[in-house]
């Protein structure tokens, strides 16, 4: 069990969240990727159901655009902190740190 997993292959991470989301039950999972930014929230939701399939408990999930890949896509980092408290709890800072909770 690793409490930092690092995902740096950002055309096929997703992929393997799964995979990483059972190598932790407390930490942080920084997931790299590459999306149009009109569907980054996709993806965002993807994560988010595969945590809640792994039963774990997300305290939040940040995403942050690194750089520009191509004239449509950039590459993204979600930063994905697991909780060993109560499943379903999630935390969102949005652009201005401004914190959302959801239940």
């Amino acid at each position: 069990i690793f409490q930092r997993v690092i995902m740096n292959l950002p055309h096929s991470a997703l992929e393997f969240l799964e995979a990483a989301l059972q190598c932790v039950e407390r930490g942080t999972i920084h997931i790299y990727d590459i999306a149009e930014k009109e569907r980054i929230e996709e993806h965002r939701a993807r994560i988010l159901r595969a945590a809640e399939k792994a039963g774990r408990c997300v305290s939040s999930l940040q995403t942050t655009e690194l750089k520009g890949y191509s004239p449509v896509e950039s590459m993204f980092v979600h930063d994905l902190r697991i909780n060993s408290g109560e499943k379903g709890i999630y935390r969102e800072s949005d652009e201005k740190g401004e914190v959302r909770e959801d239940r």
